[in-house]
């Protein structure tokens, strides 16, 4: 079914038969359930922001990884959060003023993962400058910019 809206100075033509279904909840869970949500971020700046993300992607099902929670490999740091990225789904990126250390590959931690998640194609998700840290830490809801996930 096709439905014309009268927008000045030029129709639009919506076909609703070709939307997607509204997604249930339980499918979601099923979905997330599966998920590696690999959280990126310069630790000493996000890490409140970090553990709320983490807490909320562990309470929809899915497993929240991050530098605390595989901290203290014997590998290479750099080695072990880039074997992290690459074992896991989708990428969140929080971004705020700090760049971090730079590594011997001459970027940071936060932008090495984000080039690897962005080679293996994986689904990623970003946040910038939080300029009000308290309300996004009680809502850890929002997510600024997106790409789609596979």
């Amino acid at each position: 079914m096709v439905v014309a809206v009268q927008a000045e100075p030029r129709k639009l033509l919506l076909d609703v038969g070709s939307t997607a279904r509204e997604l249930l909840e339980a499918d979601f869970r099923d979905w997330m359930v599966s998920q590696r949500v690999f959280i990126s971020s310069v630790m000493d700046e996000l890490r409140e922001e970090q553990r709320v993300v983490a807490e909320r992607v562990g309470s929809l099902g899915g497993q929240p990884v991050w530098f605390e929670t595989f901290g203290g490999m014997d590998d290479d740091p750099e080695a072990a959060y880039l074997n992290e990225v690459a074992s896991s789904s989708i990428y969140v990126g929080i971004l705020g003023r700090l760049y971090g250390k730079l590594l011997p590959s001459r970027y940071s931690a936060t932008h090495a993962e984000y080039l690897a998640a962005e080679e293996r194609g994986l689904g990623r998700s970003r946040r910038r400058s939080l300029e009000n840290r308290n309300r996004y830490c009680s809502s850890a809801k929002s997510v600024t910019s997106s790409t789609p996930m596979k």
